[in-house]
């Protein structure tokens, strides 16, 4: 079955994503390739996996690569595979029949005028790359993926901790900016400022991209104004995609009181801490903790509210907030019980 994702779109030089493009030249004259649809999901065949399969069993939509020596028409092991008929002729005029989306020639590897022409009289797409065929197929396979997936545009800001990946959330003009800003100097790296791209990978998780290609690496901070932070804080201070590991959402006071009324009380957040330590040895001293989540693309991510106030450190609220998600990750489990005893 086909896809309704065009060459045209696989091959667009100006994605609006942080994954670098495919960097091709064209070894024929390339035809309408907004009207030729990749198969779904994508089928791409190694040159020789072909031969042994039957060229008349490609699928409608196919992406066929072929590496240096495939080309050699007079290779013993080809030859064999084909069924002696290696003709570029024959082979182009059957992937064509086949309705094959193109053929890639990975490591720039040169082609014969026989090659091209018989393609470029098959109307078949004939694309050099200068990548081998085995990165080149997980480009594809990155960039299909990317362009078919659900993807979601959220007003927040995309952090990296530590290795977890952070989604700070929170109204405008409440301080996300200025808190990733804070993040930065102390060494960790920004992904998004201010509008954040999701998208479900491939692993069945969510990453956080740039909404938009040229937006990576600015931020807008109030009173400052835009600044580069690649040219101020360096290279380090910045990553292109991150998976989405927590959000954090920052409230106003009122609005994080409210919503731990509205909650319930009992709960660690909402009860002295003193009076917890207090408790008598064999008292329950189970901590029972706040477990919020945030769905996005239909999978469940941890949350955690921060209420914003004067003297709040927030860069170092989230900074815990991440080494505790580090402990979820980890053989270390958070501590969820009040030791009993002295």
């Amino acid at each position: 079955m086909k896809s309704k994702l065009s060459l045209k779109n696989l091959l667009d030089p100006n994605l609006n994503f942080s994954v670098e493009a495919i960097h091709c030249h064209y070894l024929t004259e390339v035809p309408a390739l907004d009207e030729i649809f990749l198969a779904a999901p994508i089928e791409i065949y190694r040159f020789r996996h072909l031969l042994e399969r039957g060229i008349d069993k490609t699928l409608p939509g196919a992406i066929i690569i072929m590496v240096p020596d495939d080309l050699n028409e007079t290779d013993s092991e080809l030859v064999s595979l084909s069924g002696s008929n290696l003709d570029p002729v024959f082979v182009a005029e059957h992937l064509k029949k086949a309705e094959a989306a193109c053929v890639f020639v990975s490591e720039n590897a040169p082609i014969s005028d026989k090659w091209s022409a018989a393609c470029q009289n098959a109307g078949l797409p004939l694309i050099g790359v200068e990548m081998n065929d085995k990165i080149l197929t997980d480009k594809l396979l990155e960039l299909f993926h990317l362009l078919t997936a659900p993807t979601q545009t959220v007003h927040g800001n995309m952090m990296d901790l530590f290795g977890v990946g952070i989604l700070i959330l929170g109204r405008s003009g409440i301080g996300k900016s200025e808190c990733c800003l804070d993040l930065i100097m102390k060494g960790h790296r920004l992904v998004a400022d201010d509008s954040t791209l999701l998208y479900k990978n491939r692993q069945g998780g969510v990453t956080a991209t740039v909404s938009r290609k040229f937006a990576g690496g600015w931020m807008e901070i109030r009173g400052v104004g835009i600044i580069d932070v690649d040219l101020l804080y360096g290279i380090a201070a910045l990553r292109k995609k991150k998976d989405l590991h927590a959000v954090v959402e920052l409230m106003d006071w009122p609005e994080w009181k409210a919503e731990m009324k509205k909650q319930g009380n009992g709960r660690l957040s909402s009860q002295d801490l003193g009076r917890f330590l207090a408790r008598e040895p064999g008292d329950s001293g189970d901590i029972e903790e706040r477990n919020l989540i945030k769905s996005y693309l239909g999978i469940e991510i941890p949350l955690i509210q921060i209420p914003v106030g004067p003297g709040r450190s927030i860069a170092n609220l989230i900074e815990v907030a991440a080494r505790k998600q580090m402990m979820e990750f980890s053989t270390s489990r958070v501590r969820t019980k009040f030791p009993s005893g002295n």
